[in-house]
């Protein structure tokens, strides 16, 4: 028998069911041991740094990303006008973009709402790079630069 002893760090045992919410409504409670461990049923999973939910919607995963994104851009722009142009730049590709560049293939499939909040980051961000205020309009030229 094949011993997963090692998989277990800190009682780390979760079982999510993904699926239609139709379909997981009609489930019935899942009871089970991984281990000796019981399992815990859970909606939200975070692995690798994406937070997946049951329904498969990104919804979850994208809030995260919006706060994390929105804390830094905070947290910049008191250096606006301290730093030059390549220094904001790549401190902005650097901790506010590659968030929302790490698996980005899901966006794809994203709602509009969502595609309309990630667009707002993006121009925050660029705002910040090219030293306008926060409800300056931006162009999309310094967005390609990004």
């Amino acid at each position: 028998m094949y011993d997963c002893s090692y998989i277990n760090h800190d009682n780390k045992v979760f079982l999510m069911v993904a699926g239609p919410s139709h379909i997981l409504q009609k489930l019935p409670p899942i009871n089970g041991n991984f281990n000796g461990k019981p399992l815990t049923r859970v909606n939200v999973v975070k692995i690798l740094g994406l937070y997946i939910d049951c329904k498969l919607t990104w919804q979850d995963h994208y809030n995260k990303i919006f706060a994390k994104c929105s804390l830094m851009l905070r947290t910049l722009y008191p250096l606006q006008y301290v730093l030059d142009y390549d220094p904001r730049l790549l401190l902005a590709q650097s901790l506010v973009l590659s968030n929302l560049y790490y698996a980005c293939c899901i966006c794809f499939r994203c709602k509009s709402n969502l595609q309309v909040r990630i667009n707002q980051v993006i121009r925050n961000t660029g705002r910040f790079v090219t030293c306008k205020k926060s409800f300056d309009s931006i162009s999309n030229d310094p967005l390609y630069k990004m």
